[in-house]
């Protein structure tokens, strides 16, 4: 393989990390009925292994639909890097975007 190649799987594979830390943070706002009440480790445990498993099945689903080759080191490195990026960067944007949504909603 050569080495565009992998600079655009491993370009890919950030994307795919970005959204997978985006979609984790906004199906977390499902859990806020948890919140202060007993049990609420036990519910963020099975959120935290759910989103685990899900993310692994997509992503292999990604990586066989777009016929990435078998599983590399960089292709992971990918991942944690857009998922690092998104929880400095984005994760900002959006915890901004659910707090007005959730006010929004509150008063209606």
């Amino acid at each position: 393989m050569f080495s565009v190649d992998q600079l655009k799987i491993f370009f890919i594979c950030l994307g795919v990390g970005v959204c997978a830390g985006t979609v984790r943070d906004l199906f977390s706002a499902f859990l806020y009925p948890f919140r202060g009440k007993k049990g609420e480790e036990k519910v963020w445990f099975c959120y935290e292994i759910l989103f685990c498993v899900a993310f692994a099945l997509a992503f292999i689903a990604i990586e066989a639909n777009l016929g990435f080759p078998d599983f590399r080191g960089f292709m992971a490195v990918g991942l944690a890097v857009g998922f690092w990026l998104y929880y400095k960067i984005f994760r900002i944007m959006l915890a901004f975007l659910k707090k007005v949504c959730y006010n929004v909603l509150c008063y209606i």
